[in-house]
């Protein structure tokens, strides 16, 4: 029900969600349990979306529906459609990324006359020039910030504190499938030192730093065979380099898969090298499913990966201390094994019940001061 400042009215809620992501990442997994959460509790969503991978994912009867491809923060063909939709009616708009954050404030300069929640999922700093200070100075009700570090990052850039909520990300928590099948799907042998990645290939992601790290790590340790799953606008790029550097035989470009997570069992370490990350929900996956994890101390993942307690840390952009710290959980099992025990028990911490949950309560925070 939506709760209002002189009564509370028994009626669904009705929110419409922006989500200016192209392709299936982390971002829109979030939407998608997010959506399907809250449609589960009577709430009705409007998604406006330039996904077709998670539009059909959301493809239910219960939930709204349209394609949207935002060109920019001043599109304003996208900002008109997101204005018309909003009276349509919604109680308030939730944009899920940095271009629906800036379409959405554009819409509310067009007509539209509720408020504005806005997700952030990335501890990428905020400019300083004055577009941004518009931004992030605008008449947004309420952020969510996916960790401690996008908090910080926000109140940097000049967010009031009070208008700021940290509401991380949720994951499913399944049993984890089998190594063996995991194996025989990514065509490695069952010897093999498996290093997995999940990640877009982009730069933020630290792929080129891995790349340089795996060259250290095969000469000391010849089974070790990279694995990485995910596709984007850097694959070209480094699959020259992993050519290059003669690592064709050690370093596998698995490409995107639907449920990347079934394929992690196979891995005996996740390494995420991220140059900038909001929290990593690759991570927690694998924390969850009790696989190894090494990552880059940046961001959301320092609050996941405590050193040597839930896992092994690495300076950024560092990879001869990569190399040393992925060969020093394959020669240490024992002090491996005990780490992904406590990260199991840490990642169960992040639920998507516990993300929906707490983003309802911000939504009727927002909605008792309309």
């Amino acid at each position: 029900m939506v709760v209002g400042t002189r009564a509370i009215v028994t009626r669904a809620l009705r929110v419409l969600h922006l989500d200016g992501g192209r392709t299936l990442r982390g971002g829109q997994r979030q939407v998608a349990r997010l959506v399907e959460g809250l449609a589960s509790r009577g709430v009705e969503n409007h998604v406006l979306s330039a996904c077709a991978e998670l539009r059909e994912r959301l493809a239910t009867s219960a939930i709204r529906l349209e394609a949207w491809r935002p060109r920019g923060d001043l599109d304003l063909v996208a900002a008109w459609r997101c204005a018309r939709a909003s009276v349509a009616p919604a109680d308030l708009i939730h944009a899920h990324d940095a271009r629906s954050h800036g379409i959405a404030l554009l819409a509310r300069a067009l007509g539209a006359r509720v408020p504005v929640v806005v997700s952030r999922r990335t501890d990428a700093a905020i400019g300083r020039g004055w577009a941004s200070r518009l931004k992030y100075r605008g008449p947004v009700a309420r952020w969510l910030a996916v960790s401690e570090a996008v908090a910080a990052k926000l109140r940097a850039a000049g967010v009031d504190a009070d208008r700021i909520a940290v509401v991380a990300s949720g994951i499913e928590h399944r049993p984890a499938g089998g190594a063996a099948v995991a194996r025989a799907t990514l065509g490695v042998a069952p010897d093999a030192r498996v290093i997995g990645t999940v990640a877009a290939l982009t730069p933020e992601k630290g792929h080129e730093v891995l790349l340089e790290a795996a060259v250290r790590v095969c000469r000391r340790e010849p089974r070790a065979r990279f694995v990485w799953i995910g596709e984007g606008p850097e694959r070209a790029r480094l699959v020259a380099r992993r050519d290059a550097l003669g690592l064709a035989a050690h370093v596998m470009f698995a490409g995107a898969h639907r449920d990347a997570r079934a394929l992690m069992p196979g891995f005996d370490l996740l390494v995420a090298p991220s140059r900038i990350e909001g929290l990593g929900t690759a991570v927690l996956e694998a924390m969850a499913d009790g696989v190894p994890v090494v990552a880059s101390a940046v961001g959301g993942l320092r609050e996941l990966i405590r050193n040597r307690e839930t896992g092994r840390s690495v300076p950024v952009g560092d990879p001869a201390a990569l190399a040393d710290v992925i060969l020093q959980a394959f020669a240490e099992p024992s002090e491996t094994r005990q780490m992904s025990e406590l990260a199991r028990v840490e990642a169960a911490r992040y639920d998507v019940s516990t993300m929906v949950e707490a983003t309802w309560r911000e939504y009727e925070r927002v909605i008792r001061r309309v």
